[in-house]
């Protein structure tokens, strides 16, 4: 295996960053569509990210069948979805972030044949460079590697 040097590791860390910072909001699915909905109402989007917007898309007989969002937005982690401004209030939504690290990171790096370890490496050499306890180290990285 390869060993990323200095600019290796600054430019996946960079990618990294950019997988982040571009996560958008990519669907939105219904739980339960609530009642007196009508195309075109507006669906709320909050969380870490901006610009994210979307809509009643379809219903029938006033519940909600789809959701179209209109943005996607930028810099997502989580997205919490609120209809509570039309229709009866009480549709249940939720987001789906468009944040597969691995995919992305493999198609920045054309040779995925070691993509796994270099990506533990990278995060390997981001721990080590913060001020956390061996406990919160491998906290994060164990939420990392959930990703």
């Amino acid at each position: 295996m390869r060993m990323l040097d200095g600019r290796g590791t600054a430019a996946y860390c960079e990618e990294i960053k950019s997988i982040f910072t571009n996560a958008s909001v990519s669907g939105i699915s219904i739980t339960d569509g609530g009642t007196s909905y009508s195309v075109g109402d507006p669906v709320i989007i909050t969380g870490d990210g901006s610009g994210a917007t979307a809509e009643v898309g379809s219903e029938t007989g006033g519940v909600i069948d789809s959701i179209t969002v209109t943005n996607g937005g930028s810099g997502y982690t989580y997205a919490n979805v609120d209809a509570s401004a039309s229709g009866d209030g009480n549709a249940v939504l939720a987001a789906t972030i468009d944040l597969d690290l691995m995919a992305s990171l493999q198609a920045f790096d054309e040779s995925s044949a070691n993509q796994n370890s270099r990506f533990e490496q990278v995060l390997s050499n981001a721990l080590t460079s913060l001020p956390l306890s061996s406990e919160e180290a491998a906290i994060v990285k164990a939420v990392i590697e959930a990703l």
